[in-house]
């Protein structure tokens, strides 16, 4: 019998009767600024562990701009994790820590939170900042229980007590970035007959419409045989033409949009609301420097200078 069931480990009635709780927030600095990211579930997608970070500025490339973690736990009832019910011997120091690994690579990163005690005082930890630096792939995050101090045993107890010995997670979570990255919105599909690439356009009104795939997105498809030319996992990976399908799918997107104003140039001076399809182009016109308002062939020159600079 494998050792981790011959010791009580966390469970999920020691964390609602501990009254456990986990904040966590994130966000990217850029140009020295801070510009928050909003944590949401993954679309399409089933599984609830599986998180989307979505930045409303459209300025976070989360291959360059490392992401900023802020973690603040407090536990309402301490002494839920000792004696008879419990994980923990007495006087057993117990650590928290936040431990992720990057799914594609060898990266991981380890960060302490903090201690618990026996105590019949709540807890809350100083709030962590720590930061997620590879983000090429999709990220496991999860927040770790161990023995930081071992404890005291009675003859009749078979508490896990050897120090750095985990007890098991307390929260777990992925943050997802494959075709998810905030240049625009990407998305993959498998089309056994259709071409590499394709753009999705459907909005109402660009100046209060979100820019995100519900609305607009490129599609990769990854049954056409191109595709492992700009798939990143691939051997046969080139950069050179993943840049310039990137390129040229991000210059029929722009020109797709325009098109839906057909009667004026795209107004960059017009309000419109935070996050919105709008506010994405402005972007791209006054950061990026991309001529979204010129000829098709200016727009295209642009698009292509932009991506050769970022990725």
């Amino acid at each position: 019998m494998p050792a981790e069931f011959l010791y009580p480990t966390i469970s999920k009635a020691i964390i609602s009767s501990s009254g456990i709780r986990l904040d966590r927030s994130f966000y990217f600095v850029k140009d020295g600024v801070r510009h928050d990211l909003k944590e949401g579930p993954l679309p399409k997608s089933t599984n609830e562990l599986e998180r989307r970070l979505e930045d409303e500025t459209s300025s976070w490339n989360h291959r360059s701009d490392p992401v900023h973690a802020i973690f603040t736990v407090s536990i309402k009832y301490p002494n839920e994790f000792y004696g008879t019910y419990g994980i923990a011997a007495s006087k057993t120091k117990l650590g928290l820590g936040i431990e992720w690994k990057a799914k594609d690579s060898k990266v991981r990163g380890y960060q302490f939170l903090g201690y618990i005690q026996e105590s019949e005082t709540p807890i809350k930890l100083d709030s962590i900042d720590t930061t997620i630096k590879d983000l090429t792939s999709d990220v496991y995050v999860r927040l770790v229980i161990f023995v930081s101090e071992p404890g005291v045993l009675k003859k009749d107890e078979f508490f896990g007590n050897e120090k750095g010995l985990v007890l098991g997670k307390i929260d777990a979570f992925h943050i997802c970035v494959e075709g998810k990255g905030s240049v625009f919105p990407l998305d993959t599909i498998e089309d056994q007959n259709g071409p590499l690439w394709s753009v999705f356009v459907e909005f109402d009104d660009a100046y209060s419409d979100p820019f995100d795939d519900e609305y607009i997105y490129v599609a990769f498809n990854k049954l056409n045989p191109a595709y492992k030319y700009i798939d990143f996992e691939s051997k046969e990976y080139n950069e050179p033409f993943m840049k310039q399908t990137f390129a040229a799918a991000l210059a029929t997107l722009l020109l797709e949009i325009r098109s839906r104003y057909p009667d004026e140039v795209f107004n960059l001076e017009k309000k419109s609301e935070p996050g919105s399809i709008h506010t994405a182009i402005k972007y791209f016109a006054d950061v990026k420097k991309i001529d979204v308002n010129g000829s098709p062939a200016e727009l295209a020159k642009t698009v292509t200078a932009f991506i050769e600079k970022e990725l």
